[in-house]
């Protein structure tokens, strides 16, 4: 009868464990989308979430292919095997996602800081992406990373965030960013510069 209980426990925790990716990944694939997430869905469904499983790591194939994985802390160490790119934290304010950067699983677990909406700033205003002479508004999906001391968009989180969020494989691509700031100044990156966001300012860094 114990050893039954244990069983029993065990695939309770298990279903539990699979009840937070699934959420995790069916809100991160619809965040993706649309800026605005239904109450009432939130409201029912947040009672299941756990900050455990926020975790978002992005990561590059063999065969060059961007892809991403929710996954919980607990489970970082699984991905070693894999050529991560970054991890990016999830930041649910006001029923909005946003992501926190991280370069290497260490910046991850020693960061306890939590994130509010004074960490939020937004340097531009518009922001758009040339690829091969064709423009691509990405404003509205680069906004949710705007969060104070993000290093975003260098080649690799470029190539990942348009095969993510535009379906794009644009690894072997040149490409522009042209983006105008908070001061109605235009500005554009490319694959050798990643843009630094600052407290009330950003920083645009050749790397």
């Amino acid at each position: 009868m114990f050893g039954f209980c244990n069983i029993l426990k065990m695939y309770a925790d298990i279903c539990c464990y699979y009840i937070h990716r699934t959420y995790i990944e069916v809100r991160y694939q619809i965040e993706k989308n649309t800026n605005n997430f239904c109450t009432n869905y939130a409201t029912v469904i947040k009672k299941l979430y756990d900050e455990k499983y926020n975790i978002i790591a992005a990561y590059r194939t063999p065969r060059l292919e961007y892809k991403s994985e929710a996954i919980s802390e607990n489970l970082i160490s699984s991905q070693k095997n894999k050529d991560i790119l970054f991890y990016l934290k999830t930041i649910d304010l006001n029923n909005s996602l946003y992501y926190k950067k991280f370069n290497t699983i260490d910046e991850l677990l020693k960061n306890n800081s939590i994130i509010t909406t004074n960490d939020l700033f937004r340097p531009f205003i518009s922001m758009t992406i040339n690829l091969d002479g064709t423009s691509i508004d990405i404003y509205d999906n680069a906004s949710k990373f705007f969060i104070i001391d993000n290093m975003i968009f260098n080649k690799n989180f470029v190539t990942w965030f348009m095969k993510e969020y535009y379906n794009m494989n644009i690894h072997n691509k040149t490409y522009k960013i042209l983006m105008v700031d908070y001061q109605i100044q235009e500005i554009n990156i490319n694959e050798t510069q990643e843009l630094a966001v600052e407290k009330n300012s950003y920083t645009i860094k050749t790397i």
